[in-house]
């Protein structure tokens, strides 16, 4: 991520925005307190309860017991320098993806998990993406072989 003054890329604030909407299916822009510490989990952040109380407490956020977009992007600024594991990241969204927890990811898992994001991507799409990861050539995508696919895009370099 990029750290300074919350400058991050038009593709972090993309896949930030995926991993918020998740947990924000109605589009209401919030999501609940409790969600914030899945979300950031997932984005690989160790985050106590307690200090996600001592941030909102800092920045007077969550008040209503809701929490915005631009919340969740605050609280990652905070936390990236400290706390940020890019390893246990990309676990959490293998795991994301990995719908049927079988430890691999198929065009299966890729096509129920845009379905639940409400992203559009056509099965050549998803079938061009498995070929690129699928090092050993078996149709599906290991933890390892997507762990080094994604240290290549630019949200993990």
């Amino acid at each position: 991520w990029s750290s300074a003054n919350m400058s991050f890329t038009a593709q972090e604030m993309k896949d930030l925005r995926v991993v918020f909407d998740v947990y924000d299916p109605s589009k209401s822009g919030f999501i609940t307190i409790g969600d914030v510490r899945k979300v950031l989990k997932i984005l690989g952040f160790k985050c106590s309860r307690q200090r996600l109380k001592d941030m909102m407490k800092d920045e007077d956020i969550g008040t209503e017991g809701l929490v915005s977009f631009m919340n969740v992007l605050q609280f990652v600024n905070q936390l990236q320098d400290s706390d940020y594991d890019l390893y246990e990241e990309m676990e959490q969204a293998f795991k994301l993806i990995d719908i049927d927890q079988d430890k691999q990811i198929s065009t299966d898992d890729i096509h129920k998990t845009c379905k639940h994001v409400g992203m559009k991507l056509s099965r050549a799409d998803i079938e061009g993406m498995i070929e690129e990861a699928d090092v050993n050539g078996d149709g599906l995508v290991s933890l390892q072989e997507f762990i080094d696919t994604m240290k290549k895009t630019p949200l993990f370099s």
